[in-house]
């Protein structure tokens, strides 16, 4: 029961995070989504934690690829990475995260001009979800 409270409490810290930046005027349909689908591990989690029942097999894996994607993609890491990236800076990136006019978490916003391209993209939750597509 100790890895599925830990793992609950790594995904409930990455969505505390997006919860704030989008309480404070982010516009990212993908981080809202992201907020919905942590908070759904979270409550299985939370449940299996406090009933001692264990988790089924497809509940086991979905809940540690989905801690994976959240480090991946939305921890203060993955976003101090896409401010990098944007060559905002981080007090202007703040300012237009604040209003709603920049998306860190959009997997397909256009990157400012002069911005290096990314090696390699973090998978989205559907990669992560769908193994078939080897992001995973």
């Amino acid at each position: 029961m100790r890895d599925v409270n830990k793992r609950g409490a790594e995904i409930n810290k990455e969505a505390l995070l997006i919860r704030a930046l989008l309480q404070r005027g982010l516009k990212s349909p993908t981080a809202e989504a992201f907020v919905e689908d942590a908070t759904t591990h979270c409550e299985t989690l939370a449940t299996a934690v406090h009933t001692g029942a264990r988790l089924d097999r497809n509940a086991e894996d979905e809940t540690t690829a989905f801690m994976r994607f959240a480090k991946a993609r939305f921890s203060a890491r993955a976003l101090q990475s896409s401010v990098r990236t944007s060559r905002k800076g981080s007090q202007n990136a703040a300012i237009d995260m604040a209003a709603g006019t920049w998306d860190p978490f959009d997997p397909g916003r256009e990157r400012d001009k002069g911005a290096p391209t990314p090696k390699g993209q973090p998978p989205t939750w559907q990669d992560v979800r769908d193994p078939s597509s080897g992001a995973a």
